[in-house]
């Protein structure tokens, strides 16, 4: 994954192991072939936002109660 933005970096680096993230960004594949000619697929992502389960929490408390 790549990312330009600062924000978008600060919550990749945040995130934990296992933790659930959405990313908006552009989805470019790619094809690759290993050393023994195998063909692969990789799928690169420029990520311009990125939101973590983390983030919906903090931004509820901060609105206050319904």
């Amino acid at each position: 994954m790549i990312a330009f933005d600062a924000k978008a970096c600060d919550a990749l680096l945040a995130l934990s192991p296992g933790e659930a993230v959405a990313l908006a960004g552009e989805l470019t594949p790619r094809l690759w072939q290993t050393e023994g000619k195998a063909p692969r697929v990789a799928l690169d992502l420029l990520a311009h936002a990125v939101l973590s389960t983390y983030a919906v929490c903090r931004r509820r408390r901060a609105a206050g109660p319904d």
